[in-house]
């Protein structure tokens, strides 16, 4: 069960719509949970090291570069999240990331996973694990070891995250 390999195209998109929602779950979090003086400084230094997109470049370049970004933005959000809330914090912050994609599935698809989890559940499994492990793969490369209807097991050789400075707790 080895996913088709992901395009450039998808992969870029896929990390361009986890910047777009990252701006609107991170901003609400960081909100509700910093005070005003630490949200503004939040908001001023979030990101720092993003780059701007040149005007002509290809769109392997353009994921690379919006990879980074992204990357900018989580590591700067996980230090916030460390320093000022603490492991409480980030335990609440995780909790909110899982929400915001449970928000962004589809309830037809998950209505439909559901009914097929009670008709097949190896089937339901096998669907979401090829799924998510095709989803992965504009996060880091990945192999699929092991797969069969009730247990897939992905590795990740080198986490690509780790390739930017100060990420080695990010990734973990």
């Amino acid at each position: 069960m080895i996913p088709r390999p992901m395009s450039i195209g998808e992969k870029y998109h896929s990390v361009s719509v986890s910047i777009v929602r990252a701006r609107h779950y991170v901003t609400e979090f960081m909100r509700n949970h910093l005070t005003e003086a630490q949200f503004k400084q939040f908001c001023e230094h979030w990101g720092e090291g993003m780059r701007t997109m040149p005007e002509k470049c290809s769109i392997a370049e353009m994921y690379e570069l919006s990879y980074g970004n992204w990357v900018s933005m989580a590591k700067s959000t996980y230090r916030w999240v460390i320093e000022c809330l603490g492991e409480e914090g980030l335990v609440e912050f995780e909790r909110a990331e899982v929400d915001m994609l449970k928000r962004n599935t589809n309830r037809t698809t998950i209505a439909s996973l559901a009914i097929l989890r009670k008709i097949a559940p190896s089937k339901a499994f096998a669907l979401v694990g090829r799924q998510m492990a095709y989803e992965l793969q504009w996060f880091t490369p990945l192999d699929v070891e092991h797969a069969e209807h009730d247990r897939i097991v992905i590795s990740v050789p080198a986490c690509k995250i780790t390739s930017f400075p100060g990420t080695q707790d990010l990734c973990l």
